[in-house]
């Protein structure tokens, strides 16, 4: 009908380069909840990354709590542990495996979306309301499902990622 059609996901890019050529999709995408911007060839035309300050006050208020952490930054999956049944979902969704490492430090300039992931509902209740208390106002900060916390830029929200492709395709 001569209407473009493209996808927002909070997939990263390599979760959703797949589905492009079967959707025969041919303008920019947005990725990580609208976080990130993309030609069809993967090319990156922008980027919405966590604030570092964010992520480090993050990592503060997790503290030792016996969660997974998950960053997801240049293009990779990050985490703690490759085990357990949101890592295979995971694996499906981003179409990679994880860098497994224990420290984040070095990529806290350049993150697209940290996730902390736990079994235990009222703990993760527990610090995303924390969270959300102390950094609501710097980041895009919720539960996409009672086992995942996600932290994202703060314009890296499907709302804001549909109205920047909308701009940037000339839609009102």
């Amino acid at each position: 009908a001569g209407v473009p059609f493209t996808l927002i996901s909070a997939r990263p890019i390599s979760g959703m380069i797949p589905l492009i050529k079967p959707l025969g999709i041919q303008i920019p995408l947005a990725a990580v909840n609208g976080g990130i911007l993309f030609r069809p060839d993967g090319m990156v035309l922008s980027a919405c990354h966590v604030d570092p300050d964010v992520v480090r006050g993050i990592f503060e208020i997790v503290g030792d709590a016996p969660v997974d952490r998950w960053m997801f930054a240049d293009m990779r999956w990050y985490a703690t542990s490759d085990q357990g049944t949101h890592v295979e979902h995971e694996r499906v969704a981003s179409n990679q495996s994880p860098v497994l490492r224990d420290d984040f430090a070095d990529l806290y300039d350049r993150v697209d979306k940290l996730t902390i992931v736990s079994d235990d509902a009222a703990l993760l209740k527990k610090l995303a309301g924390a969270a959300q208390a102390k950094f609501g106002k710097a980041a895009t900060i919720g539960q996409s499902q009672t086992y995942y916390l996600d932290v994202t830029g703060v314009t890296a929200n499907k709302g804001d990622g549909v109205a920047a492709l909308a701009k940037m395709l000339g839609v009102d």
